[in-house]
């Protein structure tokens, strides 16, 4: 299979790049998000790690955690930022939110309107009948949203360790779990990202996310190619690799990222990973297992 990113970063891709593999100097204009096809033909999901930045050194890294530290307490608060901060992925940073505070006053004075918030965050649950990215019950009274970059090991650590002890609600009908791609960091994350869509649409999304998330180093960004990917979906038990392949490709996979990176841009999270809705409750970073289990109750109680 052709590597349908040439020229990508030789250090990995952990600077902005677009779909084509260019660094970001070179990106096209175009909203973070959008869509559109390269020279090489290939459609191209354009995302806040495609966008112009400055070097800063390790400054990026402290304000995406500051970014996501701001995300919590404006929802708790009743109040949304509109512009993410640069790229970050984070470990425990930040305490879960409480619910939203009806008629919040802002930074600037203004008042948001009661129930805002909250509405806005429950517009965040898809509840598709038919979603392979999701798992559980569409009716389930508590949905948790995972935001997330394949490359992240946070998001790893999370998938290894806290996933799997949230099950136990998913099987007793408490709990749905949708996935939504934030690839953050270049080339490769949005290449994983497709992958995980291309399984998806052969049902072994979930098998996929568990092969790819059990082979992340515990540091460090996870390196994949279209050969990796390909050997993580035959592990998975994607049966078509030629059409997986080609789903890869594919502009309606392009689409579907973009659609999760308008919802992030939409709630206004900050440009971090991992990131989690839980109810009306907001969560940054791979925080201990209990702070999950206990925001998946207290919503629960809330929920009857």
């Amino acid at each position: 299979m052709n590597d349908p990113f040439p020229g990508s970063d030789p250090r990995g891709g952990h600077g902005p790049h677009d779909l084509s593999g260019r660094p970001q100097d070179r990106v096209e204009n175009g909203a973070p998000g959008a869509s559109s096809t390269s020279e090489e033909g290939v459609p191209q999901v354009r995302t806040d790690a495609s966008r112009q930045r400055p070097r800063r050194g390790r400054a990026p890294l402290i304000a995406g955690v500051v970014g996501a530290a701001v995300l919590v307490g404006a929802l708790s608060l009743g109040t949304l930022q509109r512009d993410p901060a640069p790229a970050a992925d984070s470990a425990a940073t930040t305490t879960p939110t409480a619910p939203a505070t009806p008629g919040s006053t802002t930074a600037d004075g203004s008042t948001t309107a009661p129930g805002d918030t909250e509405a806005l965050i429950a517009s965040m649950q898809r509840r598709e009948k038919d979603d392979p990215l999701a798992i559980g019950r569409v009716d389930a009274p508590v949905v948790l949203i995972e935001f997330s970059d394949w490359r992240c090991p946070f998001c790893a650590q999370w998938a290894r360790t806290t996933r799997p002890e949230l099950q136990k609600y998913v099987d007793d009908g408490t709990l749905r779990m949708e996935y939504r791609d934030m690839p953050i960091f270049g080339a490769e994350s949005e290449l994983a990202a497709r992958a995980g869509r291309a399984a998806a649409r052969q049902g072994r999304f979930w098998p996929f996310y568990d092969v790819v998330y059990g082979a992340a180093p515990e540091r460090g960004h996870l390196e994949v190619s279209p050969e990796k990917l390909t050997a993580f979906a035959r592990r998975a038990g994607v049966a078509d690799l030629e059409k997986f392949d080609a789903d890869m490709r594919s502009v309606e996979v392009a689409a579907e990222i973009s659609r999760d990176l308008a919802d992030a841009r939409r709630l206004g999270a900050p440009n971090s990973v991992p990131l989690f809705l839980i109810g009306n409750e907001a969560i940054s970073g791979a925080q201990p297992t209990e702070v999950f289990v206990q925001a998946v109750e207290r919503q629960a109680a809330t929920a009857q």
